[in-house]
């Protein structure tokens, strides 16, 4: 009884481990992601999804458009809210 109660703390434990780790990689992403300037960021969404879909070079200018305005918003969101803490 006592090796079974053993082994089941021992699984929690490493869960509790295995969990804390995928949160500090977020962690890092999201600080690299705030490093990159709104073109930096723009491009590279434009490359996963033509990766992701296929697309031909229209459509990729047209997503990269898309994807430098949406990027240039949230640039912006980020330092009033950074302006405010």
């Amino acid at each position: 009884m006592k090796k079974l109660i053993l082994i089941a703390i021992a699984f929690v434990t490493l869960q509790a481990v295995a969990q804390d780790t995928k949160k500090e990689h977020r962690n890092g992403k999201k600080e690299m992601m705030k490093a990159l300037s709104a073109e930096e960021m723009a491009t590279i969404m434009t490359k996963k999804l033509t990766l992701a879909l296929d697309l031909t070079k229209e459509q990729q200018v047209e997503v990269q458009e898309l994807m430098l305005i949406q990027a240039t918003d949230r640039k912006q969101k980020i330092d009033e809210r950074a302006k405010m803490n």
